[in-house]
């Protein structure tokens, strides 16, 4: 079907008119392959200056707030090996300075 859809399209208009009925839809499946690959661009963003900027910028406090979570679950995960307790069993003393530990290494 390769550079055949003008075919196609005539084809279906010849069928309306034949049979008297009105398609309104065609599912085409497969590759098309476009030689001016210009018509492919991504649609301009939509956004302006401004609110991207605003986005990078929350984009990169999500990622430093996880790298602080991650420091934190190690630390938790150390003291826990250390005491080799669970979390709800370890010394409160213990809890408090892996998570005072955790937030100094951010």
């Amino acid at each position: 079907m390769h550079g055949e859809l003008d075919i196609v399209y005539d084809m279906l208009r010849t069928l309306e008119e034949a049979e008297g009925i009105k398609i309104d839809l065609l599912l085409c499946y497969g590759d098309f392959q476009v030689g001016d690959l210009s018509s492919l661009s991504s649609v301009p963003y939509p956004f302006d200056t401004a609110l991207r900027e605003r986005r990078q910028r929350h984009m990169i406090k999500n990622r430093e707030s996880s790298a602080r979570l991650r420091a934190r679950k190690q630390q938790i995960g150390r003291a826990r090996r250390k005491h080799n307790c669970s979390w709800t069993s370890m010394p409160s003393f213990e809890k408090e300075s892996a998570l005072q530990f955790a937030a100094e290494q951010i």
